[in-house]
């Protein structure tokens, strides 16, 4: 019976696989298999469904699995938390990718796009809306685009420091934010009244403790 899908959970070095045939039968259990293992495997295998939960990596290995003639779904981790059997097997690599496996065969799955190098490129650069600019370059596409094989390793890498490393793998092309101004403090009403009256020349006084707690506790001690 060939393999008809296939769940993998992404990790940095180790993965796990998890393959059923057309009965809904394991016939793939692979719990670890390393990052040099993980394109042969699939390049061996029959073209096939496979689901990976979205990242950046993710969008990675789907370009490669293509290139074989696999068909790739990526899901958000949060439409994949309901199949997690962790009351059966505990929360571990082989549950995730089990859970994966059979997420991604559900008729009613919502699915994330595969995206393109180039559309990550500017997504790692010019997402979050601030203005940014790199040396004297024209733009962050061109300047990536001129190096594609250091833009693809970054993009591989995800992570959280992929600018910083970006900035350093272009020949320490600099990279400026602007960050936005931070939003103005609400004042409250005293605070308010307080800036009135500094503005006429004048100032409250400051707060003084209730009479009546003053002399309780003076009676106290």
């Amino acid at each position: 019976m060939s393999i008809i899908t296939v769940g993998i959970d992404l990790a940095k070095n180790v993965f796990a696989v998890h393959g059923v045939d057309d009965n809904g039968k394991a016939a793939l259990v692979k719990p670890k298999v390393s990052r040099e293992q993980l394109l042969p495997l699939f390049a061996q295998l029959p073209p096939c469904l496979i689901g990976m939960e979205a990242c950046s990596g993710a969008h990675h290995w789907a370009r490669l699995f293509r290139q074989y003639g696999h068909t790739v779904r990526l899901m958000a981790p949060k439409f994949v938390t309901p199949y997690c059997m962790s009351g059966k097997r505990g929360k571990n690599d082989a549950a995730d990718a089990a859970a994966i496996c059979e997420a991604v065969g559900r008729p009613a799955m919502r699915f994330v796009p595969v995206k393109e190098e180039q559309q990550q490129i500017i997504q790692c650069h010019g997402s979050s809306g601030h203005t940014e600019r790199f040396g004297d370059q024209a733009g962050p596409l061109q300047l990536l685009g001129t190096q594609p094989g250091r833009a693809a390793r970054l993009l591989e890498g995800g992570g959280g420091h992929r600018r910083q490393e970006c900035a350093a793998g272009l020949g320490g092309a600099e990279v400026r934010r602007s960050v936005p101004a931070e939003p103005e403090r609400r004042l409250n009403g005293r605070q308010k009244r307080q800036q009135g009256k500094a503005r006429k020349g004048t100032q409250l006084p400051p707060k003084r403790p209730w009479p009546g707690i003053t002399d309780a506790l003076h009676a106290l001690m």
